[in-house]
């Protein structure tokens, strides 16, 4: 339990320290960039996106998950990693010019060309990396996710500062991953010495082929808002649009991708030594929900002096939509601590059964949307995440043997904090007649 609670200390360290590295990058970087500027970005990144989660094809999580590692089993999971992500790199390079011709923006070619960059160095990196959760090395992991992240905003405002555009956040995107691929072997050495092999490629492919499948459909409904806005409303459209979703992200980043690290190696860890993983999974829903409601009530409430001081006033445009995904934003505990829970049961099959419903639902309610403005397209993001949390309750009560009264109990006081935390907002909006 000591090491679960000191590998989450580390994680959350790691995250906000990152965050705030970011985060200060973006406050400079929304000043010397123009909406276009980061939609050109946006939609070539959510391009770039798409292909990266089937790079990964589940090598991560398969590694973690693995009851008995042996090293021709880890020897396999390398050589797919580069089999895969090498081939659908060269792809996307090539590609380029034909994607930014479908979208009529000749600037989102050299973009495009410069992000299929990080597929030379994100199959090396994945197993070092790897192997550092499935035995909680979550000081090293801090260490690389400052590094990763201090390399980023380096180069995206050096470059920035220099007129660079769009080319300088995608420049600084692969000088993190590159920087993160050769610190993770240093970190944890010897696995550059693995021979390729294929030994055991039919349990990675069972495995890979449901992962890849769960991630790139959830991949896909998370890109699609900026792919459609930038194709149907243009290119500032999905500027605003990705500036509205990365300042919600704000909580996902600093708490839940704090969390996510751990908690896929801790639920495997507890299965593997016989425990039940109800009281764990209830009282993560508590404590999540206790730092996301309230972070979504203050942000939608104070949503306009949030982004003007932030982002500064070019930005307004954004605000109703942060109003609106604020909903979307309260649900994400739900839909993102099931998630390593499926896998660690051996269940992603049920994980993937719930995409398939849930991805392709929003992913029709977006496009649709975009043909009546970007406010009615957020208000599309609001309803897949509500059936994503319903649908997921349902197999995991049953897997877990939790009844729904539980559940609503152990959330009960985070809906009082966050009835709490909304009043001191709403005097200042009141009394200073600010637009909320």
């Amino acid at each position: 339990m000591a090491s679960i609670r000191r590998s989450v200390a580390l994680s959350f360290a790691q995250r906000y320290s990152a965050l705030a590295i970011q985060l200060g990058a973006v406050v400079v970087l929304a000043r010397l960039l123009t909406p276009a500027e980061f939609g050109t970005f946006a939609v070539a990144s959510a391009v770039v996106t798409l292909a990266a989660v089937l790079q990964d094809f589940g090598v991560g999580n398969y590694l973690v998950q693995e009851k008995s590692l042996e090293r021709r089993k880890l020897e396999t999971a390398y050589s797919v990693a580069f089999a895969i992500a090498w081939p659908l790199g060269i792809a996307l390079f090539l590609a380029r010019d034909a994607i930014a011709a479908w979208y009529g923006e000749p600037e989102l070619a050299p973009v495009i060309g410069v992000l299929s960059l990080t597929f030379v160095a994100m199959p090396f990196g994945t197993p070092p990396l790897a192997m550092m959760r499935r035995e909680m090395q979550f000081g090293r992991l801090y260490a690389l996710g400052v590094a990763g992240a201090g390399m980023t905003a380096a180069v995206s405002l050096a470059l920035a500062l220099t007129g660079g555009g769009a080319l300088s956040l995608a420049y600084g995107l692969v000088a993190g991953s590159l920087t993160s691929a050769v610190a993770a072997h240093l970190l944890r050495p010897g696995l550059l010495l693995l021979r390729p092999s294929l030994r055991h490629w039919r349990t990675v492919l069972k495995f890979g082929c449901q992962s890849s499948a769960l991630a790139a459909l959830t991949e896909l409904g998370n890109q699609m808002p900026s792919i459609a806005a930038g194709r149907l409303l243009g290119i500032e459209a999905a500027g605003l649009l990705h500036r509205a979703t990365s300042t919600i992200q704000i909580y996902r980043k600093g708490v839940l991708e704090g969390l996510m690290p751990v908690l896929l190696p801790a639920f495997a860890a507890k299965l593997r030594q016989g425990h039940a993983l109800k009281d764990s999974y209830l009282r993560g829903v508590a404590y999540l929900t206790a730092v996301g409601w309230p972070f979504s009530v203050v942000l939608a409430l104070l949503a306009h002096p949030i982004l003007r001081v932030l982002f500064g006033p070019q930005w307004d445009a954004a605000v109703p939509l942060v109003q609106i995904l604020c909903l979307a934003g309260a649900i994400t505990p739900f839909v993102h601590l099931g998630r390593p829970l499926f896998i660690a049961l051996g269940r992603i099959d049920l994980g993937l059964r719930i995409q398939l419903v849930v991805q392709p639902l929003k992913i029709g309610l977006v496009i649709a949307a975009a043909f009546h403005g970007l406010v009615w397209v957020a208000v599309a993001l609001c309803l897949p995440p509500l059936l994503n949390a319903w649908l997921g309750h349902r197999h995991l009560s049953r897997l877990l043997g939790y009844r729904t009264g539980e559940l609503l109990g152990a959330v009960a006081r985070s809906a009082g904090v966050a009835l709490g935390s909304a009043v001191a907002p709403l005097l200042v909006v009141l009394t200073l007649g600010m637009q909320p």
